[in-house]
């Protein structure tokens, strides 16, 4: 079950939580393919540049994408597939299709 509401006054998304954790475990399982250090390098960046965790990538994808490219260049397209095959045996929902979609382009 996926879970949609919108804060009115806000106008922000509540994502699923599964989902969520889904793409955080596939992110932190890619960096960790590179090494612990770079798992940390990553979640520093994103912390300082964006006052984000990696638990808010989904939110956040252009945040996690900029960062990956600057730091990894090339390599970024290895971390990209590691997370895609993370999901290759789901059935994406609207949410994680347009995560994986922000990383793609």
């Amino acid at each position: 079950m996926t879970i949609n509401l919108v804060i009115a006054d806000q106008g922000k998304y509540i994502m699923d939580p599964l989902n969520k954790n889904l793409v955080s475990l596939a992110v932190e399982k890619a960096l960790l393919e590179m090494g612990k250090i770079e798992l940390k390098m990553v979640e520093s960046k994103l912390t300082n540049e964006y006052q984000i965790k990696i638990d808010e990538c989904m939110e956040n994808p252009t945040c996690l994408k900029q960062i990956l490219q600057e730091m990894f260049g090339n390599a970024y397209t290895d971390i990209l597939k590691s997370i895609e095959n993370s999901f290759e045996k789901l059935t994406l929902d609207e949410e994680m299709t347009n995560f994986i979609t922000v990383l793609r382009n």
